[in-house]
């Protein structure tokens, strides 16, 4: 099995929460041991995307249409669309129907909280919702048992959608939680 980790439109959202999003997937996959490719034209039996611009709902279409099974990491949802800027509120529906679209192009959807499960499942999607919480990259540093003593209690309760936080250690170390866990970086959490 090779995965293709699409990263269209990257540039757009590299220094979002997305950005980081996919940056940390491409460790977990590295780590976890993974046969990935970012290239869209090497041959690949599973896409993984990202971000709901016109061009990964393509992806995802010609994915299905050649048998490939497809996954969509949902980080967006209508909910936090609304308020972010002037006239959102007014074009949350319109982007509550783009993101139905989108999700319904996938065979799952994978989502970091059961919050956001939750919102997804009121869109009334055909594809499964699958929760894989966030986690933390124990590699980064020894000291981590009480941060992921935290995080874990705050997933638990079910807090709004965190997709990622940091903080530094006295060392200075930056320590960041990873968009998902995949296989062998499960057992670390």
């Amino acid at each position: 099995m090779k995965l293709l980790l699409y990263t269209g439109g990257r540039s757009l959202v590299e220094k979002s929460g997305i950005g980081r999003a996919i940056a940390h997937q491409e460790q977990a996959f590295a780590a976890g041991g993974l046969d990935y490719t970012e290239n869209a034209k090497d041959a690949y039996t599973e896409i993984h995307l990202n971000t709901v611009f016109p061009d990964s709902l393509w992806m995802a279409r010609k994915a299905r249409k050649q048998g490939k099974r497809v996954i969509y990491h949902g980080h967006s949802t209508r909910e936090d669309f609304r308020n972010s800027f002037v006239g959102s509120n007014l074009l949350a529906p319109l982007f509550g129907k783009w993101l139905r679209l989108c999700y319904n192009s996938a065979d799952q959807v994978v989502t970091p909280t059961p919050y956001a499960a939750r919102l997804l499942g009121t869109y009334g999607l055909k594809s499964s919702v699958e929760v894989i919480s966030n986690g933390v990259n124990v590699y980064k540093s020894s000291s981590l048992v009480q941060f992921r003593t935290m995080m874990a209690r705050i997933l638990q309760k079910e807090a709004p959608d965190l997709t990622e936080a940091g903080f530094r250690t006295a060392a200075g170390r930056d320590i960041h939680v990873i968009g998902q866990c995949y296989r062998q970086l499960a057992a670390c959490l």
